[in-house]
């Protein structure tokens, strides 16, 4: 159940500062969002579904979680694992709206979201125009957009619109539009006449446009040129923005490597210095990125960029961060893999067979070095493994 609301309506429009987690980057954020917005009402919207969230300084907030939103007749449905309240973007605002519904005009901003303009006058531009939404329309064509297939049950494919809803405007009616239609699904969902349930992105432009709604693009209100779903812009990076642009996803810390990593097309990439990659990661402390790309290498056993990390922290000199690189070494020769080479060259069965169970004894040997100096050193390391890595050698001919 909702921890309560605080704090009631005065101002024409509100901004739901939307969160589930509250530290000092997070309100760093809120700070700034707050000096940015100084004619409408500021909320914070926060979501408890996994426990509650302390720290939060403010005299208007509304905590939710998951149980909330089914209680008031919304599916509780979400794709890949995902956290309703993520998945269905749209869930925290119609549950605002239900309790609050006097506001002419509704804004939503997510924590990793900046808009370095004036929302006063993003507010009431859209309230003159009559625009029902503002968003940002998604780059990517409709036919190749990931969540189409959420969507297609109710609309044909020609028919869906898809828009980042991570900064976005709402009018009053299309909150009540929005809250109709998502109320009317969760029933023909409840009943089985409805097998998939429309990702927000999709849902919201394309539920208010067949109603005859005004959609505008976000970029009628500022620069969208920082403004995409990935890839982060370290929070360092804002004061060089120009003035009024939205920017998103804006992180820092682990979050911001972290969020780096997963979504690269190839990790490796790090290790030249020219790369994309390398230069986004240098907006970050060392260790942080050390620490973040020793997860991603060990936990996808890539010896060679594991021996590659290393070197580079050995000779700057930079300590090992107190990670053991010995043993994801060792941990990165995986037995499994021995199948995958007989399939591709049984003809040398007997040749593998016997590499593998020196692959055996090699990694015993590493699981027990412990070198003088409390680091693994490179040189031992490849010294032990020429067997396993000959083979591959010998598999890639």
């Amino acid at each position: 159940m909702h921890a309560g609301f605080e704090g009631s309506p005065v101002a024409p429009y509100a901004i739901l500062f939307k969160a589930h987690f509250w530290d000092d980057f997070v309100q760093r954020r809120f700070d700034f969002l707050k000096s940015r917005a100084r004619g409408g009402d500021v909320w914070v919207i926060v979501d408890e579904t996994h426990g509650s969230v302390p720290g939060i300084n403010h005299d208007r907030i509304i905590r939710t979680c998951e149980a909330d939103l089914k209680i008031i007749g919304l599916a509780n449905y979400s794709e890949s694992n995902t956290n309703s309240n993520w998945y269905n973007n749209d869930y925290q605002l119609i549950y605002f709206y239900r309790h609050y519904p006097e506001y002419i005009f509704y804004i939503t901003i997510e924590y990793d979201a900046v808009f370095n303009g004036d929302f006063d006058v993003f507010a009431n531009t859209a309230i003159g125009r009559e625009t029902d939404l503002v968003a940002h329309p998604i780059s990517t064509p409709t036919n190749e957009w990931f969540w189409l297939h959420t969507c297609e049950e109710v609309w044909p494919a020609n028919r869906i619109l898809h828009q980042l809803l991570c900064i976005s405007g709402f009018s009053n009616r299309a909150v009540a539009q929005i809250d109709a239609v998502r109320v009317a699904h969760s029933k023909l969902y409840a009943d089985g006449q409805l097998t998939k349930w429309p990702f927000c992105e999709g849902f919201v432009p394309t539920a208010l446009h067949e109603a005859g709604f005004k959609l505008e693009p976000l970029t009628n209100y500022g620069g969208t040129g920082f403004y995409d779903w990935w890839p982060p812009y370290h929070e360092s990076q804002i004061a060089d923005v120009p003035a009024a642009n939205f920017i998103h996803p804006v992180l820092t810390g682990r979050r911001y490597t972290d969020s780096m990593l997963r979504h690269a097309k190839n990790c490796r990439q790090y290790f030249d210095r020219n790369s994309d990659l390398r230069l986004r990661l240098e907006f970050e402390t060392p260790e942080n990125v050390i620490a973040a790309l020793f997860e991603v290498f060990r936990h996808n056993g890539d010896r060679q960029a594991l021996a590659d990390l290393y070197s580079i922290v050995a000779e700057a000199g930079m300590g090992d961060y107190g990670l053991n690189f010995g043993t994801a070494l060792a941990e990165s020769i995986k037995p499994r893999k021995k199948q995958n080479i007989l399939q591709d060259i049984p003809h040398q069965k007997e040749d593998i067979e016997v590499l593998y169970l020196e692959r055996d004894e090699t990694k015993t040997k590493l699981k027990h070095l412990k070198p003088q100096t409390g680091r693994f050193h490179k040189n031992v390391f490849w010294r032990l493994t020429a067997p396993f890595r000959s083979m591959w050698h010998n598999k890639n001919k």
